[in-house]
């Protein structure tokens, strides 16, 4: 077939990749840019300050999207995958004759892995991962769960269901065991498994390159705290030092990014033991900002998932190599600052690597992304792109409102009942796209603030921000259900050593959810959706909106959007359907394809 490996392409040479797409990290949840996490992330610091940062690096605004526009380097408009995310029971996905990363590798001579999240459509066999090009997946197929217990934290017909499931592309998916293990754990092991099978002297596919898409499930919400194993010493002496006024999922949420810090060393020493660390070019990126309501911060920028302003599209990538043929040592330590867009990571990876040809695109208009490797290895400041999609959706669901009115916002939180949302047609779509200028223009968009300072000083992040955290206050107590939580203060507001509360899970498998699901960052704010015109050069947090002082480029703008428009294909969206927990019933519980 298609996506089987090509036994005759045997590229011993060729380099490894692996890419890390962070789920929900803000811009300021890894260290490197951190405000609050600066001393959490040592690992992944080391890497991106020995590789090259990427400045100007855009996302999409939700999950979904980004990981259809990763995996085809096509804008989700194309797809029909512009609008929302994929929950447990939703029969849609990302159209299953698109052909994905993991399918342009396994042409070029890799095995491919996914481990994580995949979220791109299950209600059908030919959705899934294994169907697709991918060897083997570990992970969950919807958009979340709790890290202990892998159920997803919303009941279905009174029932709550579990989302955890290991396979290859030979015997396909089957549920993974329960046993009460943290999920980041189980993904470290798992790819280190992986990894062994590379070792250059042991491993079973010796003569082949890997390709690991390790989408992690940190540091999405729900937010539950990490067991003491899962840290390293460092860390944990630094969690003990943070404290928060307002903030009260921050701590929880800085101990969750510092285990997935301690998951990538993991990975490191094991692909060095392997003997394959210097053949091997990774790249961190996330898929959207973070979410303030689940302990992300965006600071300074403002909004946040779900939102067009910098903080829900803008967010941390770097690349890294140790290979000095791959990476010299004159780009090594830099900063890239023209835009790259999340369209752009298969092209550029594919020139890093020196893609054989079998496995690249061969048709004129197969992806979207631009290459910007060359640019990368020199220090030329040319621009690559005119301009970044960052979003565009001309659909959106209609309900029947809380006080019986129509209501077609988008958000489902807004509906009297959801199941009632249809797929409607908006004549004037919502999206945003930004020049190579640094004018930013936003089309349709609510009046979304600067939130998610992390110090609980200051309601204002334009305001000076403090580069350590208040004196200690007490953190919120642990509430009853948590797993693990970040440890609080006594009476008289003194922290105890040990950060996080080392207890073991009490996992009920069979019908109960560890936690909450994860506040929705993207409910109505209230206010009426409007234009917005910035210059991020001189205004990067866009506190002024120049929509009607700069007439000749806002009308450049609009222009870029409209011819973007001409793309655009129905979406996607479909509601949920019911019948599914029927076949999930017959699955001892376990979410799968039911179609």
């Amino acid at each position: 077939s298609e996506t089987s490996l090509d036994t005759t392409i045997t590229p011993t040479t060729q380099a490894h990749v692996v890419f890390m797409l962070v789920d929900d990290m803000g811009i300021n949840d890894i260290g490197y840019n951190s405000i609050d996490l600066n001393k959490l992330t040592p690992n992944l610091d080391a890497l991106a300050n020995a590789g090259i940062k990427l400045e100007k690096y855009y996302s999409m605004q939700l999950c979904t999207p980004a990981r259809s526009a990763f995996l085809t380097a096509k804008l989700p408009i194309k797809l029909g995958m512009q609008y929302e995310n994929i929950h447990p029971n939703m029969p849609w996905g990302l159209p299953a004759d698109e052909k994905i990363a993991a399918q342009y590798f396994r042409k070029g001579g890799y095995k491919a892995y996914i481990v994580g999240k995949w979220n791109q459509g299950h209600h059908k066999e030919e959705y899934l991962p294994t169907s697709r090009g991918f060897d083997s997946f570990t992970g969950y197929l919807s958009d979340e769960i709790n890290y202990y217990t892998h159920a997803y934290p919303q009941e279905y017909s009174g029932s709550v269901y579990f989302d955890f499931c290991e396979g290859t592309e030979a015997n396909g998916l089957s549920p993974l065991s329960l046993d009460g293990t943290y999920s980041t754990v189980i993904y470290t092991e798992a790819i280190k498994k992986l990894i062994a099978d590379h070792d250059t002297s042991t491993g079973k596919y010796a003569d082949h390159p890997m390709f690991l898409y390790y989408a992690a499930q940190n540091v999405h919400g729900p937010l539950d705290a990490p067991p003491l194993s899962a840290l390293e010493p460092d860390a944990l002496a630094e969690l003990g030092k943070l404290s928060y006024t307002d903030e009260e999922h921050r701590l929880v949420f800085a101990a969750i990014v510092s285990a997935f810090d301690a998951s990538v060393a993991e990975l490191q020493t094991a692909m060095e033991e392997a003997n394959i660390w210097d053949n091997t070019l990774l790249i961190l990126a996330s898929d959207n900002g973070g979410c303030s309501e689940e302990g992300g911060s965006n600071a300074p920028l403002r909004g946040g998932k779900h939102w067009l302003f910098e903080g829900g599209v803008n967010v941390p990538a770097f690349i890294y190599s140790a290979s000095t043929a791959m990476m010299p040592s004159s780009v090594a330590g830099t900063s890239y600052t023209e835009l790259f867009h999340v369209t752009d990571w298969l092209p550029t990876i594919m020139s890093a690597i020196d893609m054989p040809q079998a496995g690249r695109p061969t048709g004129a208009n197969d992806i979207d992304g631009y290459d910007h490797w060359s640019m990368l290895m020199s220090e030329e400041t040319s621009s690559i792109r005119e301009d970044v999609l960052l979003h565009m959706s001309s659909w959106t669901s209609c309900c029947v409102g809380h006080e019986g009115d129509t209501t077609c916002s988008g958000f489902l939180s807004d509906c009297a009942d959801s199941s009632t949302a249809v797929l409607t047609f908006l004549a004037n779509p919502r999206g945003a796209i930004v020049s190579s200028t640094g004018y930013k223009m936003i089309f349709n968009e609510y009046d979304i603030p600067w939130y998610g300072i992390p110090t609980g000083s200051s309601t204002d992040v334009r305001q000076d921000l403090v580069s350590a955290p208040p004196p200690d206050v007490a953190a919120p107590p642990p509430t009853e259900g948590d797993k693990d939580t970040v440890d609080a203060a006594d009476d008289n507001s003194e922290k105890t050593d040990d950060a996080i509360a080392n207890t073991t899970p009490d996992v009920d498998t069979s019908q109960e959810s560890s936690g909450n699901p994860m506040s929705n960052c993207g409910s109505n704010p209230g206010n009426e959706a409007t234009y917005w015109l910035f210059d991020l050069n001189t205004d990067p947090t866009e506190t002024t909106n120049l929509i009607g002082t700069l007439p000749d480029i806002e009308t450049a703008l609009k222009a870029q959007f409209t011819a973007y428009l001409k793309s655009e294909v129905k979406s996607a969206w479909q509601n949920e359907d019911d019948s599914a927990t029927t076949t999930w019933d017959s699955n001892n519980g376990f979410i799968t394809s039911w179609l």
